[in-house]
């Protein structure tokens, strides 16, 4: 979906919390997609809720590896 990465990429810009990596994939055109960050910083559980409320996300966790 159009937008999609740029509002995700905003949610964490809002919480001062800076992208390194982003892998994003799909299984086929239009068709569902997956995205793995690697952040700066942990992500506030805060984040995590507000990208889990944006239009077309499915699911969001955060893992500390």
């Amino acid at each position: 979906i159009p937008g999609s990465i740029g509002a995700i990429g905003t949610k964490f810009g809002e919480q001062n919390i800076n992208i390194g990596i982003m892998q994003v994939g799909r299984d086929s055109s239009g068709g569902e997609a997956i995205m793995i960050l690697t952040l700066d910083e942990p992500a506030t559980k805060e984040a995590v809720e507000e990208i889990k409320q944006l239009e077309n996300v499915y699911d969001a966790t955060s893992l500390i590896l």
